[in-house]
This record gives structure tokens, sequence and C-alpha cells, in this order.
């Protein structure tokens, strides 16, 4: 498809509407008026699930806009919206002018964020007008091909939102399973009997070349960042002689389990390749019991780790902290079945992870080519097919 992409802006293809806080008179949590949004706390992966509603408004969203964060840290986050919504001033609603470029419109606004951002008035704190917004200068193809490139998009989009609901069910029933065995079950075995942790290192780093390598070495954020407790190929590369240049660093099998221990306590997640962590967490080796078993009896913990947490500059815990603390007895009649059955559901949830991942990565990378012309429709439909199956 040969196309000739002109100067546009985004008010060329879509309606920017800026939101306005109603009074705080007007605002409940009982659902009276419409749900309303003043910022990101309520966005999800891809909707938003509002804790306010309000009797009174003046802005509002309707079904199929972007939901656009304008005011904070969270500049630029967004969001569908998938009902009818009263929006705050801390929200932007933008509206493709034709409901079929929808995608089209969030990608391109996603491809020049980082230069709006940049241009954002306050360097403390990023606000972004209706202007700003409005005059977005993008580059159009013709109305036709917009449409095929949201129409790829949202094929993209819908199956990483369809995996990622896939994968919210595998991690709640792992849960239901835990819980139900656990009824009954007396906490009667010390926690660092059977979970002995290992607490990770920073390795020592010289020169440019250390950085790049084949040892993967993760880091808080990157656990912070971890999708649905299962840390991926986020992690930085490191070299061998960086890693033995370092105390307390040892790469560390698929499986294992993660605990953040110093300023956010109590992230816990599954690494799903192999990778060292730094010193700010600990390491739960899960060769007996099995990583899906590890994770749930530290997830169980976290709460009474985080009141054992300290520290004058910020909160942390040791591996001293951890002692004393009991679990459920892993020797009881039925555990062998129980981890059978959350190996299986374990086993599906990090391939669908792993799947959701892969695609997010086609996305990002079909998404400035496709913007730009330097890849064309039809060549784009092979990859995204390929990726979810389909004609």
């Amino acid at each position: 498809m040969n196309s000739i992409f002109q100067k546009g802006s985004l008010s060329d293809i879509a309606l920017v509407t800026m939101g306005q806080s109603p009074k705080k008179q007007f605002v409940s949590p009982n659902k009276i008026g419409l749900p309303l949004l003043n910022g990101p706390t309520e966005f999800g992966n891809s909707h938003p699930t509002p804790v306010q509603w309000s009797s009174s408004f003046s802005k509002t969203a309707e079904v199929g806009d972007i939901l656009f964060c304008v005011r904070g840290s969270t500049t630029g986050r967004m969001n569908w919206a998938d009902q009818r919504y009263a929006i705050g001033r801390g929200i932007a609603s933008i509206r493709p002018i034709t409901p079929e470029e929808r995608h089209f419109v969030r990608g391109a606004i996603k491809i020049l964020l980082p230069e709006l951002l940049a241009a954002t008035t306050g360097s403390t704190f990023p606000n972004i007008s209706r202007t700003q917004l409005s005059d977005l200068p993008l580059p159009l193809p013709p109305a036709l091909e917009r449409v095929e490139i949201s129409k790829l998009l949202a094929a993209l989009d819908d199956k990483i939102e369809s995996n990622e609901r896939a994968t919210h069910q595998l991690t709640l029933l792992e849960r239901a399973y835990w819980e139900k065995w656990c009824e009954g079950n007396e906490r009667t075995e010390l926690f660092t009997k059977h979970f002995t942790p290992h607490l990770g290192g920073t390795p020592k780093r010289s020169n440019l070349a250390d950085w790049n390598g084949n040892i993967s070495w993760a880091s808080v954020r990157d656990m912070s960042g971890a999708i649905h407790g299962i840390l991926v190929e986020t992690a930085d590369k490191i070299s061998e002689s960086a890693a033995r240049r370092s105390k307390r660093f040892h790469p560390l099998p698929e499986g294992s389990v993660f605990l953040t221990a110093r300023g956010t306590v109590g992230k816990v997640v599954v690494n799903a390749m192999p990778c060292a962590i730094n010193q700010s967490a600990y390491a739960f080796r899960s060769g007996t019991y099995g990583s899906v078993v590890t994770r749930l009896v530290v997830e169980d913990l976290v709460t009474e780790l985080r009141s054992r947490a300290h520290g004058s500059t910020f909160n942390a815990i040791t591996s001293a902290d951890m002692t004393g603390l009991r679990i459920p007895s892993l020797s009881q009649n039925g555990f062998e079945n129980l981890r059978n059955k959350l190996d299986l559901v374990e086993k599906r949830r990090i391939q669908s992870v792993r799947e959701t991942q892969v695609l997010k990565t086609l996305r990002d990378a079909l998404l400035p080519e496709l913007m730009s012309g330097r890849i064309r429709v039809p060549e784009a439909r092979e990859a995204v097919v390929d990726a979810i199956g389909g004609e």
C-alpha cells in the first residue's frame, strides 16, 4: 500500500476534553451519579476501577475515549473508558473523531509522548495543557490506512488484554487452592527451617563493558514492575568479570522466589529466567517445595514482615527479622497432590505472561514503523497473524 503521510496534529483526528473536579459535597463512595476519575490511582492495565462517584459534574469521558493523565509524576499514563465517567482535573478525555481510529490515535500519542513530556510546564510537577495535547504534531497517513493500522493495534491489544485476564484468573486459582488446603492446618513449622533466605548483591562494575554480558541481574525496580508476580526479561545484563568481582552475587535458577527487603518491603515475585538480584532483596530456593508453594508461603507472611521492618533512613528487614515465623505444616496428607495442581497452574500462568511480553514487544516494535510508514500494513499484518494466530 503506497501512501503519502501528511503533517497534522492530534486535533485533526481527535477531540480533547480537560477534566474539571466536582465540588467535594457532590463526591462520595456511594454509587450515586457517575463514577469519578481524578487521576491514575484507579487505572488498571486497560480500564479503570472507580472508587468514587459524583452526583454533579461538568466534564465527562464517553465509552471508547482515551483517558490520559495530565498532571504529576504519572503524566502520560493512559486507559480506555469502558463506561461513561466524570473526569476531574487530573484527567483528559481524548475522543477519536472516527471511532475506528481509536487505536491509531492512542498509538500516535504513545510514540510522541517523550516529546510531549519534555515540553510540559512545571519542572517538579508536570502539567499538560489542552493546547499542548491538541497541537501535538502527528504524521498522518490517509484515513483508510489509519483505520487499517488501528485494526492491527486493536488485535494485539485485545489479545494482550485477554492474556492479562487469563493470568489474573490463574493467580486467583492458585490462591484458592492454597487457602482451601490451609483451612484447619495449624502453623507449627518455623519458616526459616524450610526456606532459608539468601541476600543478593550488587556487582562491581568498573567500565562500560561490564554492562554488556550474558548474566542477568535484577534490581528492586524490576521486581516492582513484575507482571502478576512474575519477573520476566527486564533485568540488566552484566559481564562474567563483573560478576566475579562481586560478593554475594550468585545467579539463581528459574523458579526462585524473591522478596524485596528495603524501601518498599514485601514485594514477592518469581523469576521466569535465571538471574541474580541486588542486596535489596532476598531469594528463597524453591527446589524442595516448588516455586509456587514457596511464593504463596512468603506472600502469607508479608503483613507480619512489614510490621517487623525497621530503619532510620528507610524501612528494611533482615534475616533475623524472619526468625520465629510459622507456616502451615507442609508434611500434611494431601500436600503432594496440592503441589502437583499448583505446579500445573503455575506453568500455564508463566506461559501466559511470557506470551503477553512477546505481544507487547511486537506491538512496541511495530508502532513506530507503522506510524512513520517504514513498514506497510500488509507486512505488519503478517507479523501480527503469526503472533496471535488467525487469518
